[in-house]
């Protein structure tokens, strides 16, 4: 009799908020999920940058030790020598002077259009 008979609205109520507490959970356990693997991707990228692209220039076969030797020396950057002549400060920049104005009727440089002596009246 009790399982026809309409759920309380307590209970109701309750289902409710225990339907949204199991979504809320397996969504949280999704995202976790998914934040480990970006995380674990991540550090198999940052692994690669700093995974060392140096080639060992030699040929034939080499010892162990050999290897190890060229692998832990410093790579010697080449220092650019300095130029033989002093190097002379550049003078300062002068600012840009302007063209005079050009009439647009005559193509005379002085004057504007508005102002030009061969303007018909």
């Amino acid at each position: 009799m009790r399982s026809r008979s309409p759920p309380s609205p307590l209970n109701t109520a309750i289902n409710q908020i225990l339907k949204a507490c199991q979504i809320g959970m397996q969504s949280a356990a999704i995202l976790e999920k998914e934040v480990s693997e970006l995380r674990a991707a991540n550090e198999k990228q940052k692994q690669k940058r700093t995974r060392s692209k140096r080639q060992i220039p030699h040929e034939g076969g080499l010892l162990a030790q050999e290897a190890v030797e060229l692998i832990e020396t410093p790579i010697e950057v080449p220092i650019a020598p300095a130029p033989p002549w002093p190097r002379q400060p550049s003078p300062p920049l002068q600012p840009r002077t302007r063209a005079l104005p050009k009439c647009g009727i005559c193509g005379n440089e002085g004057h504007k259009r508005n102002a030009c002596p061969d303007r018909p009246s």
